[in-house]
């Protein structure tokens, strides 16, 4: 048998909201997604409530991605949510953090760990460069934030 060595990388970022963690805490939910990210598509396996809640289970299936299970880990309102996902060859842990500021708005801390499984797993958490990750945490707190400051889904 050969060894496998899975490689992990972690890459976080800071977000600032122009709306306090209860107004942001919601709109981290699989349901909620729909109101603000563009193309979101998930479909929901298991939900008590019909929103994201402890042990909530939802599917992803997007083309860069390819097919992904979501569980939710860590359910702590307002103040902290994490998922585990699933794909096929790797696995991705994500937390969120939040905290209210005395301006009346937000910050968030995003803190992905990405662990290969297998081969493939490995070359595709070697593709999660500081660079992309960054470009796709800026692109998810601009849509998030125009969210926040009109109700409105930002169109790209």
């Amino acid at each position: 048998m050969t060894a496998f060595k899975a490689e992990r990388v972690v890459r976080g970022n800071l977000m600032l909201h122009p709306a306090p963690a209860e107004k942001v805490f919601p709109l981290l939910c699989p349901v909620l997604e729909y109101e603000w990210i563009p193309h979101w598509r998930c479909d929901l396996v298991h939900s008590a409530s019909g929103a994201a809640e402890l042990d909530c289970v939802f599917l992803t299936a997007f083309p860069d991605q390819g097919p992904q299970t979501w569980t939710c880990s860590r359910y702590e309102p307002p103040r902290r949510i994490e998922y585990v996902i699933a794909g096929p060859h790797h696995l991705t842990r994500l937390a969120i953090d939040l905290e209210n500021l005395s301006c009346g708005g937000s910050r968030s801390v995003w803190t992905r760990t990405y662990t290969g499984l297998d081969q493939a797993g490995n070359e595709r958490v070697a593709e999660m460069t500081e660079t992309k990750y960054a470009a796709q945490a800026d692109l998810l707190e601009a849509l998030l934030n125009h969210y926040l400051a009109t109700g409105t889904m930002r169109t790209e």
